[in-house]
């Protein structure tokens, strides 16, 4: 593979998100680790974009330049139909900057209570930057529906109260299996995954 001596380096400190992206790709030969795994201090960034894509791409330029690292990073979130596509970017800190996955699912859910349309999507968006410079991003997106409570132990953030699309279960009901062929990181992973065969 032409990526036998490159290093995919993921812009996050979420190890969660980092078995499942390593899982998802699963690229021979390639190296998959976390920012943290290489640099020593923890990299900052204001993320004052206004759509995942901008967000996404202050990230993954965040990094240092070397000639041996690919870099990716993500910005990703749930979209609310009754709240006009809220919480959006703004998901992960949209009960608080501490705030629990139980303290995001509850507010979610109390902001939507009672509401007659349950519409929701999370998105995921991509920015792969290459030695060169260039950066690439990409977009997946699974739409389905909010539950009425938190149902389910696996997963991260807003997976206890998101039902896909022809499912009748929450993504943290799921078996992880079942839930990466399905989520919104499976979809744009996919797409960063053809880039980096090609490139």
């Amino acid at each position: 593979m032409i990526l036998i001596d490159k290093t995919l380096v993921l812009f996050t400190n979420n190890r969660h998100k980092v078995h499942e992206i390593k899982t998802i790709l699963n690229l021979e030969n390639v190296h998959i680790l976390s920012y943290r795994d290489i640099f020593k201090d923890p990299v900052d960034v204001i993320e004052d974009g206004t759509t995942f894509e901008e967000n996404a791409i202050l990230k993954v330029n965040a990094l240092p330049d070397h000639p041996d690292y690919i870099y990716l990073a993500e910005d990703s979130g749930i979209e609310v139909a009754h709240l006009d596509g809220a919480p959006g970017i703004y998901s992960a800190r949209y009960a608080g900057q501490n705030a629990t996955r139980e303290d995001m699912c509850h507010k979610l859910l109390r902001e939507c209570y009672g509401s007659g349309n349950r519409d929701a999507q999370y998105r995921a968006v991509m920015a792969l930057r290459f030695p060169d410079g260039q950066i690439d991003t990409f977009t997946g997106i699974v739409r389905g529906s909010l539950a009425h409570e938190m149902m389910g132990d696996g997963g991260f953030g807003y997976d206890p109260v998101f039902i896909p699309e022809d499912h009748d279960i929450t993504f943290a009901q799921m078996d992880p299996a079942e839930k990466h062929q399905l989520s919104h990181r499976f979809h744009a992973l996919m797409k960063v995954k053809e880039a980096l065969e090609e490139h």
